[in-house]
């Protein structure tokens, strides 16, 4: 069987000369580094990176990856138009979409395009981020909410003009009602659910978890984050371990937040983990804790339930926390107050053992049943025969 070429086209690529760290850049960093690695694989990846770096190509995670070179537009259009015109691919699938994504988007226009609905923000998301002033100044960019919202819609309707093979997938089912309010239309409505794949290990005991109750952020220590309000759960928790897994973008931005806490004998920061130590740190954790101002459906969340954790957030997606753990209500602005909140949480999941075996089993089970790599392979090939 021929393999399915796809390109993906995205602004980050989990390296830091490669756009950074984010969810973005660790999914289409997972799902190319598996799929590129197998001989019997059914797709092969490359990624359009809209993200400028001094090299033309580089192979990275066993995938070609073609950035923007450092040129400022027009320029930078035509170069890229040259650079990939050759490139032979059956599909793009673009992680959501943005005005930076015309560079790759409008040089395949004859192939089929996926938008893989990941975060789309609408108007009321904004506004719960720009209730932080100090988050806001970070994710916004100086923009006005109305403006960014515009240049998505502009994005859409043009890109939309020039592929007559179009579709939305979406990686959680209630991301198409904030979708139509980000791009203005109601194609989003009929996005065919694609999940985030992930690995989940075959075997997760309960007795593996660590004896000490351990409580774990596994995330990027961005604004967005809210990293702090973790970090003062630890202060008052002193007999509980937590672990910080991840990093900022932006140390200098984030430095007074994080620093203060690097004393506390109980909270351990890991930095970025992967393989063999990401599996370690998730079966021996308790709880995940999500502090988010806004999120769609983070990854750590499947992951988490994947090792048979539950998850504390203020953030309910699909209303996974409330099924698979425990939701302390939305909660804006940077969150100071929401810390009795959060440790009530935490204590009441962590003295109660029979809750926390029964909704991590619960949880287990759903990831194995809808976000497996096989429902990802059978559900992208379907939403691609489509468009034959």
């Amino acid at each position: 069987m021929k393999k399915l070429r796809i390109g993906i086209i995205n602004r980050e690529f989990f390296r830091e000369d490669l756009g950074g760290y984010g969810g973005y850049g660790s999914l289409t960093r997972y799902l190319s580094e598996r799929y590129n690695s197998r001989q019997d694989s059914p797709f092969e990846f490359m990624v359009f990176l809209m993200y400028p770096h001094t090299h033309s190509k580089l192979v990275v995670y066993k995938t070609e990856v073609y950035p923007l070179k450092k040129l400022m537009p027009p320029l930078k259009f035509f170069e890229y138009r040259k650079r990939v015109k050759d490139v032979d691919i059956d599909l793009l699938l673009s992680i959501e979409l943005s005005q930076g994504y015309l560079y790759g988007l409008l040089q395949k226009t004859e192939v089929p395009l996926i938008i893989w609905l990941q975060d789309p923000r609408s108007k009321s998301e904004w506004m719960k981020i720009a209730s932080s002033e100090f988050i806001f100044k970070k994710e916004g960019h100086g923009k006005d909410i109305n403006s960014i919202l515009r240049s998505y819609r502009r994005t859409y309707r043009l890109v939309k003009k020039f592929y007559p093979k179009l579709t939305f997938a979406t990686q959680a089912r209630f991301l198409r009602y904030r979708a139509l309010k980000k791009y203005g239309t109601k194609d989003v409505l009929s996005a065919k659910f694609l999940p985030n794949p992930i690995e989940i290990p075959r075997k997760v005991k309960f007795k593996d978890k660590s004896q000490q109750p351990t409580i774990l952020f596994l995330g990027r220590l961005d604004p967005i984050k809210r990293p702090w309000i973790f970090f003062e759960i630890a202060k008052q928790l002193p007999e509980y371990q937590f672990l910080v897994a991840g990093k900022p973008h932006n140390y200098r931005y984030m430095k007074n937040k994080i620093e203060p806490y690097k004393k506390l004998k109980n909270l351990k920061f890991l930095g970025v983990i992967k393989g063999n130590k990401k599996d370690e740190i998730l079966r021996k954790s308790w709880i995940l804790v999500n502090t988010s101002i806004h999120e769609a459906l983070p990854v750590s969340f499947l992951e988490a339930f994947a090792y048979k954790t539950p998850v504390i957030s203020c953030q309910d997606p699909d209303k996974l926390t409330s099924t698979f753990g425990y939701f302390v209500g939305e909660i804006l602005g940077d969150g100071h107050e929401s810390v009795e909140k959060f440790v009530h949480a935490v204590k009441t999941l962590v003295e109660n053992e029979n809750e926390r075996k029964r909704v991590g089993q619960k949880a287990y089970k759903y990831v194995r049943k809808y976000h497996s790599f096989e429902i990802f392979e059978r559900t992208l090939i379907k939403i691609y025969n489509t468009f034959l």
